[in-house]
């Protein structure tokens, strides 16, 4: 097992592999409208934005795809999360393991595909020490749901329904594209993240469960 603390110069399709698995910790084309800061939030978003922080168990199942570097790849995904801890599993064509994400109160826990492992405090602190560099990755986790990450000034624009239609928060700018209207609160089905012009992440919710989910294994 390695530490955080021991990074390596990976090869660039790992590299890039982990990036993946990483930026999937934070989180087309078309124009988007100016947000508006979050004093300025319609009545609506707050009933909403209540709804969905009540969750406390959910999951989900999609496609991703990131285009980061210059390089494309894509995976399936399946996330669980319950009561703060998540776990994330990504596949490769014919359902080939890609890796897996764990977390919980305690730090975050990183199987790469080769195999390897590595473990830090938060994931923040993950993608520095492994990959040498700072991004902001923690907010995903919150971004999926719909809501801005706490601790973090953002500005946002709204839907006719006072859902977000566009987040900008820390240093990412997320679209929300679309919403699952057979789920109850609605929850984005449909999202593209940027980070700068260096990093774009696309997600296709396929599934949304909210029912009681069995504990990560």
């Amino acid at each position: 097992m390695c530490s955080a603390g021991s990074r390596r110069a990976w090869p660039r399709g790992t590299w890039l592999r982990a990036a993946l698995l990483l930026t999937f910790l934070l989180l087309a084309g078309c124009a988007v409208r100016p947000p508006v800061l979050e004093e300025a939030a319609p009545e609506a978003w707050d009933a909403h934005q209540a709804a969905v922080q009540a969750l406390e168990q959910w999951s989900l199942s999609g496609r991703i795809a990131l285009d980061a570097d210059g390089q494309q790849w894509h995976a399936n995904v399946r996330w669980k999360e319950r009561n703060g801890d998540y776990d994330i599993q990504f596949f490769g064509p014919f359902g080939r393991d890609a890796g897996r994400l764990r977390g919980d109160e305690t730090g975050v826990n990183l199987r790469t595909p080769d195999g390897e492992y590595y473990n830090a405090p938060d994931p923040d602190r993950l993608v520095r020490d492994v990959l040498g560099y700072r991004l902001p990755v923690s907010g995903l986790r919150h971004w999926v749901l719909g809501l801005p990450a706490p601790g973090s000034g953002s500005e946002r624009s709204f839907d006719a329904r006072g859902r977000l239609s566009l987040l900008e928060q820390s240093g990412w700018q997320v679209q929300y594209q679309r919403y699952r209207e057979s789920v109850s609160p609605t929850l984005p089905d449909r999202l593209e993240l940027h980070y700068g012009q260096e990093i774009r992440l696309r997600l296709l919710v396929d599934t949304w469960a909210l029912e009681p989910v069995s504990a990560a294994q």
